[in-house]
């Protein structure tokens, strides 16, 4: 006859393997949600991405670049009375929907919902020669008509895109007359 001290035991023991058994199930069904939930954010942020992608490797959004990279003005006067809305809705057009699309872009960043690294893979010098192009005109536009945050997404990529071209040992200044070809002179 087994001792009831021994038989006690026994079950105590097996339901200990009962709760072990059932934590490690917890545990990998937590863990294999964890990895599902990781996976779809990658997906949705590599759809997100392609979604810009696609956006910023249109022909339009490189002949309005090529566009706005040809823009010359004297003061924010001379500035206004060319490119506004009022005066040039062509231009204004391509410089708002140039400049909302990097805005948005350095949103996204700044949220953590895109890469630093792979805008900068696909867009650095473009963002960052805008802002240079552009600066002037943002933060006077801040000041002229209180709006303290305006375009502060393109500002922030651009930062961003100095940082992580600095990082990658590449100097980021951009060069005067950016976008213009500027034949070499060879030494000699």
């Amino acid at each position: 006859m087994i001792d009831p001290v021994s038989l006690q035991m026994v079950r105590d023991i097996v339901a200990i393997f009962g709760v072990i058994a059932g934590f490690t199930y917890y545990v990998m069904v937590v863990r294999n949600s964890q990895k599902n939930q990781q996976m779809q954010l990658e997906t949705r942020q590599a759809q997100l991405f392609m979604q810009i992608y696609q956006g910023m490797s249109s022909p339009e959004h490189f002949r309005m670049a090529n566009e706005l990279s040809k823009m010359e003005w004297d003061d924010y006067d001379d500035f206004y009375r060319k490119y506004s809305g009022e005066h040039n809705p062509e231009a204004f057009a391509m410089r708002y929907s140039t400049w909302y699309r990097y805005n948005g872009i350095g949103l996204l960043v700044k949220a953590g919902l895109i890469d630093v690294n792979r805008v900068y893979d696909l867009l650095n010098e473009m963002i960052l020669w805008q802002w240079v192009k552009w600066e002037d005109i943002i933060v006077r536009s801040r000041d002229l008509y209180n709006l303290p945050g305006y375009m502060e997404g393109f500002e922030f990529i651009a930062n961003e895109m100095k940082k992580t071209r600095e990082n990658r040992g590449f100097s980021a200044d951009v060069p005067e007359g950016f976008g213009i070809y500027v034949p070499k002179k060879l030494e000699g």
